[in-house]
């Protein structure tokens, strides 16, 4: 199955209508041999396999842009999240808590581009959920780069609540202030924000 994300990967990489489109056959691909391969073993691994298929797939949804692709792509990213939560109860690793944070995070994001009622405030309460589980990972992990993905969600939701206006544009100066504070942080004691 690793076959196919690879040339999926390689096919994104290429660019173009067509080759997007080949590539998310080799995705789709990916995810089924991976589905049947996780059913058939009883392997952590294999789990895992599945959850990045749901993210690869999900990913080329939002390079295909059109709200159903997206939608699709919500979709995917709230099933590669369940997977590593169900890892996580079973085996405590922060990996899988990484995971389940970057699932939230580009659910979030997939919400921010849908343009249908009620999906900004979807993708605020995503990108906070993403937060949260940011800090645990911060927090348990003690590495100050994990900080970034922190800083990364405030912006989020920095722009979500200046998209809003009004009286959310207090609130979105709140959030940028708490990404400054962070990357500033990240400066100082990295000697640059790339983390």
């Amino acid at each position: 199955s690793i076959t196919y994300a690879n040339l999926g990967d390689v096919l994104r990489r290429m660019g173009g209508v067509k080759n997007l489109a080949r590539a998310r056959e080799a995705y789709v691909q990916y995810l089924q041999m991976s589905e049947e391969i996780a059913e058939e073993s009883a392997l952590t691994e294999d789990e895992r396999s599945v959850a990045v298929a749901y993210e690869r797939n999900g990913d080329i949804c939002m390079e295909a842009g059109t709200q159903e692709d997206i939608k699709e792509a919500v979709r995917l990213y709230g099933l590669e999240r369940d997977i590593w939560e169900q890892l996580k109860e079973r085996l405590e690793r922060l990996d899988y808590l990484r995971g389940i944070a970057i699932a939230w995070q580009k659910q979030g994001t997939a919400y921010k581009e849908l343009s249908e009622e009620g999906a900004a405030e979807q993708s605020a309460a995503c990108i906070r959920q993403a937060l949260s589980f940011w800090q645990q990972l911060a927090e348990e992990s003690g590495l100050i780069q994990n900080e970034r993905d922190i800083a990364i969600c405030y912006e989020r939701l920095g722009d979500l609540a200046h998209r809003t206006g009004g009286a959310a544009e207090d609130e979105a100066l709140e959030y940028y202030g708490k990404e400054e504070e962070i990357w500033r942080r990240l400066i100082k004691a990295l000697g640059t924000a790339d983390a």
